[in-house]
């Protein structure tokens, strides 16, 4: 079982995709870590093998507000952050979990201000190597996904039944004929938004944007991913590919994640790769749960 200190939190994570096999990626990550410890396992929905690496960033700038006292898994009391001194300099250390499917790598870190300064060590320590950042679509999403809020799918290899639903949705919105709207923004949150005649009507505009004066546009979008009714894994993305992810000790929703992104992969338009950092271009989930 893998414990992360900051395991009550969401964390910022990036999706990395490589056109090949991402161990070489991987590795280069890796050099970046603390304490680096790498284990094997397998996506418990479909079986495929994936490799995570559970370890700290070091940093002299703090990103947390205060410091508080958690009991690890063998009963030893800590304080965290932990600290360290390199160097001479009394330094703090954070959570990073780095994770490897295939040609697909996660990373995430507890703090978005954090990941704000570690993505663009990884992007610099990736140079040359040939790898490009999962984005989302998510107004093609939300079209794709209809005023139902969900779409229906087979596991791979079985008769399982997954179930991607939209949980969060944050809306803006601009009536064409005024200067201002009425109603300027929406958030929305639920089990299944899809279930609820709210989000059928708020996102009508979306669906139907010729026949109507209204211009709504999904700024940040939550949504699960079940499995025979069981809910298994969920995010929360902007539409420049920031994800926040809620991790829970032994990291099964981290994991179950690469299943939501093949999920999202085989609706056309929706998964999209860019070479720009999506951290750099939007704070839209700063706060925002998933």
């Amino acid at each position: 079982m893998i414990y992360t200190d900051f395991s009550d939190r969401t964390y910022t994570a990036e999706v990395i995709k490589c056109k090949s096999e991402g161990t070489a990626a991987f590795k280069r990550i890796l050099k970046l870590v603390t304490d680096a410890k790498v284990v094997d396992d397998t996506v418990d929905i479909d079986g495929t093998s994936i490799k995570i690496c559970s370890g700290f960033l070091y940093s002299s700038q703090a990103f947390h507000r205060f410091s508080r006292t958690i009991t690890l898994s063998d009963g030893q009391v800590i304080t965290i952050p932990r600290q360290k001194k390199i160097r001479g300099k009394e330094g703090f250390l954070y959570d990073v979990i780095i994770t490897l499917c295939q040609n697909h790598i996660i990373v995430a870190v507890p703090f978005h201000e954090l990941a704000e300064n570690f993505f663009l060590e990884v992007d610099e320590c990736l140079g040359g190597t040939d790898t490009s950042y999962q984005k989302l679509d998510i107004t093609s999403l939300v079209i794709k996904l209809g005023a139902s809020g969900t779409i229906i799918s087979s596991a791979k290899g079985s008769n399982d039944k997954m179930e991607l639903s939209i949980n969060r949705c944050h809306l803006s919105f601009v009536d064409q004929r005024e200067k201002t709207s009425n109603i300027q923004k929406v958030t929305m949150t639920g089990s299944n938004l899809g279930l609820s005649n709210e989000y059928k009507t708020l996102i009508s505009p979306v669906l139907n944007s010729k026949s109507s004066t209204l211009t709504v546009t999904p700024v940040v979008l939550g949504f699960s991913l079940s499995v025979n009714g069981v809910k298994k894994s969920s995010a929360t993305t902007d539409r420049h590919g920031n994800f926040k992810i809620w991790i829970a000790p032994g990291l099964r929703r981290l994991t179950r994640l690469f299943n939501l992104l093949i999920t999202l992969e085989k609706m056309k338009d929706v998964a999209l790769s860019t070479s720009n950092i999506p951290i750099l271009q939007s704070h839209t989930i700063r706060d925002a749960e998933a």
